[in-house]
């Protein structure tokens, strides 16, 4: 009867397992910090806030309302309004998808730029 052995593990000179998988579980738990797990959690709040502006914004970003100029806070407009009466959360939301728009080319042109 024929017994079939594993091959052994490779192990780096630390002694450590080699493989792709351990080393992606190695580099996890030494990188992830709770500021960095938090930091992402608001990039990806932000970016569905922007990427959904036009569901989620009441108003347009450049619809005056009549008689609101300069109005505080409210349920209706929460970060208020501005000196012409458009909604500062449209804009806000709005304005967060043309600086995305942007970003996110510039900073892939830097890394390519870099790493080349």
């Amino acid at each position: 009867m024929q017994t079939l052995a594993l091959a052994p593990t490779v192990r780096d000179a630390a002694g450590r397992t080699a493989g792709f998988w351990p080393r992606l579980r190695r580099f996890w738990h030494q990188r992830v910090t709770p500021s960095l797990v938090l930091g992402a959690g608001l990039l990806l709040i932000v970016a569905g806030l922007t990427i959904f502006a036009p569901l989620i914004a009441w108003y347009g970003p450049n619809q005056t309302l009549p008689g609101m100029a300069l109005q505080p806070p409210t349920a209706a407009n929460p970060f208020g309004t501005d000196a012409i009466g458009r909604d500062v959360f449209s804009r806000v939301l709005h304005g967060g998808r043309v600086s995305f728009s942007v970003a996110i080319p510039a900073v892939s042109l830097a890394t390519v730029i870099g790493v080349g």
